[in-house]
C-alpha cells in the first residue's frame, strides 16, 4: 500500500521489445516520455515467462519496484510534469 510519505514516480508504459540472443529471451519496456526502464528481463528461452505492462497504462516506480496504477489521467507524480531538461 502506498503511504503519503512514499517516493515514487508514475510513468506511461511504452511498447514491449522482445529479442532472442542465444538461449536468452530479452524483454524490455520503457516509458516513452522520459525513457525510464520499466522492465529489463533476460530469461531462459524455455521459461516462457514474459510479464509486461499494458501499453499506455500507468506504472509507478520506486527504487527497483514497478507496479500498475489504476486510472487514465496522469496525477501530479507523473513523469509528464518533469522538467524537459531532466529527460534529455
Amino acid at each position: 500500500m502506498i503511504q503519503a510519505n512514499d517516493i515514487y514516480l508514475i510513468h506511461v508504459a511504452g511498447p514491449v521489445l522482445h529479442a532472442t540472443a542465444g538461449q536468452q529471451a530479452i524483454v524490455r519496456q520503457r516509458c516513452p516520455w522520459c525513457g525510464t526502464l520499466l522492465i529489463d528481463d533476460n530469461l531462459p528461452v524455455e521459461s516462457g515467462f514474459k510479464f509486461t505492462f499494458a501499453t499506455q497504462s500507468q506504472v509507478a516506480v520506486s527504487g527497483g519496484c514497478a507496479w500498475s496504477v489504476p486510472g487514465e489521467a496522469p496525477g501530479p507524480q507523473s513523469c509528464l510534469y518533469l522538467d524537459p531538461a531532466v529527460t534529455r
